[in-house]
This record gives structure tokens, sequence and C-alpha cells, in this order.
């Protein structure tokens, strides 16, 4: 029979076994262990949306966060800026949380049922540089966006007068290299 290494510590009264080895540098970010596990898993449907009839694989989702991650990137955002969320449940919310995550750039997130003043209070405490909203809301963002001079992107329900988050999501050169 195999004997196992354990060890007794006769002052804290614990036995520990062998070390298990790490899957991933202890600094590693949750986007990093994110973009991992959705790549070796990209064939399995991680969402599915009946209002909006899709459905998203691992693949799908994580190469929508990489586009948005490099163009967040190219933007010029950084750990330090905050993406301001405010919408329902969409198709492109997972990329966009994603792509956040992957850029290491944190993300606040609101109910679109908010009224205005809640809204321009909580955006005016984390003052994110950049904004998603769903278009049928942005009446009660656009306020707090001029002051912030923050850009909107719609998420669904567009405007013809603001970019939308499938403006982000065209294939990019470097995306098959992202790391």
């Amino acid at each position: 029979m195999d004997h196992i290494n354990t060890e007794f510590d006769k002052y804290t009264k614990v036995w520990s076994g062998p070390a298990a080895p790490k899957f991933f540098d202890p600094d590693c970010s949750i986007g990093k262990v994110l973009l991992a596990f959705m790549r070796n898993n990209a064939g399995n449907i991680c969402q599915l949306s009946d209002t909006e009839g899709t459905a998203l694989t691992n693949g799908e989702a994580i190469t929508f966060g990489i586009r948005l991650a490099q163009h967040f990137k190219a933007m010029g955002l950084k750990q330090d800026d905050v993406i301001g969320i405010a919408g329902g449940n969409t198709t492109y919310l997972l990329p966009l949380v994603l792509g956040c995550l992957l850029n290491c750039t944190p993300f606040h997130a609101l109910s679109p049922h908010q009224d205005e003043s809640t809204m321009k209070n909580l955006f005016y405490t984390t003052r994110p540089r950049l904004i998603f909203c769903d278009g049928s809301i942005y009446d009660r963002v656009s306020a707090v966006s001029k002051m912030l001079k923050a850009n909107v992107y719609t998420l669904k329900e567009h405007r013809g007068d603001l970019p939308r988050i499938e403006d982000l999501l065209e294939p990019t050169k470097g995306e098959m290299f992202y790391v």
C-alpha cells in the first residue's frame, strides 16, 4: 500500500497532506480564469434568451468579451476606471461583463428600474467613463452621462442618435491571439 505523506501539527492539532497543484498563478484575474475555461469548453451553451430568441455558446461569449476588452483597452480604460451598466438582461450583457473582467475594468451595474435621481447619484459616486444602457432608459441616464462626459452605448432598444454595443462586437485583428 502506498503511503500518503501527511503531517500532524501538535500545536494547531491539524493534519496536513501534500499541497495541491495550483491551476493558475495566485495573481491571476477572474477574467483570465474565465477565458481559459470558456475557451476549453467553447461549444457549450452558456446563455439562452427566451425574450430575444438567442443562444450564446462559451466560444461566442468569450469572443465577444475579447472584442469588447480590446476596444476598452484602445479607449484607454484601465483598472482605475469604471464602466456603468444600466439595462435589463440581454444577449450582450454577459459578453459586456466578460469584456470588463478581461480588461480588469470594474463595472457598476444598476437596475434599469431605478429613477433618474437614483441613477444620477449612484453614477456620480462611481463616475463611469463609459455607460451601457437600454435605449428606453437613455433619458434617465443622459444628464449624468453629460455631466461626467461619459460615452453612452445602447444594449438594446437602440436609438438612432447613440452608438450600439454591436458596433464594438465586429471582429478585430488580434482576437485570436488574445491572452
